[in-house]
């Protein structure tokens, strides 16, 4: 008789975990006022003790109590696993998502916790609702920040595979520079990556200046400036004596004003060829740049100056200021000029404050499509809406971290 072994082999396998995603939670007062007592709504406040999704619960334990009616505040980032998830936790509570939150590898998507009629509403955002788009890119968390400009409130966030520094935004599609060198062309409706481009000669952890065909990189703390036209894909480098500090695209002339230093200098380029228009000169220690169609105005820190480049008549005139400036921009009728203490509203004629702002530690800011608002970014992870018309903070509101750039 023959006798036959039989060998089971068990295969073991090990099982890759689904790759992180990332979900930004945020609480929405958006008009009406409640209190939060003992589990009852009244006044305009609300305590956030826990949140929870898939299998992961963080502790908040914070009361928000706004004096704004309308006002938005960032709550946490939790990183979970990829997947699709339809159930939210808030103080032990289970909430039904009005639609499920599809999450792939790289995704940054938001889930907001309104009050509404004494009652929790949680929604996922829904970009494609939104029709003007603020950008603001966030590296640490490797999204890019989306606010709806109508309401001010952040409506989302895009997900990107690496960190995302400069913001370029314009017709129909939106650039962002990714630290490993590529820059990422999405569609500016639906955020959806439509092309990625390499470009290997300039880092793209810069920001970028815009025309409404090319975009510029004044690389900071390099000599160049470097052009791409992404419709046609051509590019090049302009360089410069000194290296870059600050720019600004001036689109009512279709100059770049680009800051260098040793010694400090403006230099006025032709947005389309590169060629250099002209120079100036400036004294003291300049930080930031920013010019109109009549002129070009320098902030310099230690000497409190503003200087105004006149661009027909050549001449270079200082007005003092009693804080050291660190960023000016040009928008509409008014300079904003930002120090480590206020953010002025400077009128152009006299370069007189004309407003001042209580608002610190200014990092960037930007203005919305249609002209008419002005969003402020600082460093303590904060914005403002503050409307030209009436020059009034209109909304505020929180970023999950430190942004780089806007748009």
């Amino acid at each position: 008789m023959r006798m036959f072994l039989l060998f089971l082999v068990v295969p073991f396998f090990f099982l890759k975990p689904a790759l992180a995603a990332k979900v930004v939670f945020y609480l929405n007062f958006e008009g009406n006022s409640y209190h939060h007592n003992h589990g009852e709504y009244g006044k305009n406040s609300f305590k956030v003790e826990t949140l929870k999704i898939g299998g992961k619960e963080v502790s908040i334990n914070k009361d928000f109590s706004p004096s704004e009616t309308k006002k938005q505040f960032f709550l946490n980032v939790i990183e979970v696993p990829s997947g699709v998830y339809d159930k939210i936790g808030l103080n032990g509570k289970v909430y039904i998502l009005s639609s499920p939150l599809s999450l792939k590898e790289n995704s940054v998507k938001a889930v907001f916790f309104k009050l509404h009629e004494g009652q929790i509403q949680v929604f996922p955002q829904k970009l494609l609702s939104v029709s003007k788009k603020q950008f603001f890119s966030v590296p640490s968390i490797n999204a890019l920040g989306v606010i709806d400009e109508d309401s001010g409130f952040v409506s989302g966030f895009i997900g990107l595979q690496s960190a995302p520094y400069g913001v370029a935004a314009f017709g129909d599609k939106v650039y962002t520079g990714l630290e490993n060198g590529q820059l990422v062309e999405l569609d500016r409706e639906s955020g959806f990556v439509s092309n990625i481009i390499s470009l290997t000669s300039v880092s793209l952890e810069n920001k970028l200046l815009h025309s409404d065909r090319k975009i510029y990189v004044p690389e900071k703390n390099n000599n160049i400036v470097y052009y791409f036209c992404p419709e046609t894909g051509a590019r090049f480098t302009v360089s410069l004596t000194g290296k870059v500090k600050d720019g600004y695209y001036m689109e009512k002339t279709g100059y770049l004003s680009v800051l260098t230093k040793t010694p400090d200098t403006v230099y006025l380029l032709s947005g389309g060829s590169g060629k250099i228009i002209s120079s100036v000169s400036i004294p003291g220690d300049a930080v930031s740049v920013t010019g109109d169609e009549n002129a070009v105005y320098v902030a310099d820190r230690k000497g409190k100056t503003i200087y105004r480049y006149n661009l027909t008549s050549k001449s270079l005139e200082g007005f003092p200021l009693y804080e050291e400036p660190l960023i000016i921009r040009n928008f509409g009728d008014f300079l904003f000029l930002a120090s480590k203490g206020n953010l002025l509203v400077l009128n152009k004629m006299g370069l007189t404050p004309y407003v001042i702002f209580n608002i610190k530690n200014v990092r960037e800011m930007s203005f919305s499509q249609d002209k008419r608002k002005v969003f402020v970014f600082t460093e303590d992870k904060n914005y403002f809406v503050i409307n030209l018309d009436s020059l009034y903070v209109e909304f505020s509101g929180d970023t999950p971290d430190q942004i780089f750039q806007a748009d």
